[in-house]
Order: C-alpha cells, then sequence, then structure tokens
C-alpha cells in the first residue's frame, strides 16, 4: 500500500483553546488530515480527526 504525499493530502490545525481538566489547565488543538479520492483507491475523500490537550504543569 502506498503512503499519501503532501499533493495528496491536506492538513488543517485548529486551536480550541484553553480548558480545565481535573484542576490543570490545558490548550486544545484540532488536526484534520484529508487524502484526496482515488490516492488509496478510495472513491471518496477519507478524512481523520485528532485532538490534542496539553497542559505545561
Amino acid at each position: 500500500m502506498k503512503c499519501a504525499d503532501r499533493r495528496e493530502r491536506s492538513l488543517t490545525r485548529e486551536n480550541l483553546g484553553t480548558d480545565l481538566v481535573e484542576a490543570l489547565n490545558v490548550t486544545g488543538t484540532r488536526e484534520t488530515v484529508t487524502i484526496m479520492p482515488g490516492v488509496l483507491g478510495n472513491e471518496k475523500a477519507l478524512v481523520t480527526t485528532r485532538e490534542f490537550w496539553h497542559s505545561p504543569d
């Protein structure tokens, strides 16, 4: 199976702001990766979304 290169996918990052989780201040980021149709034999775009929450504490 081949991997999608940068021309065949798009990556966006969204700042989710800050929150309080179990008494820790955290900052969130959402990443969305879209692999264009036809790249891996797919008929439609493949979309993967991940969220990361980080605390400097």
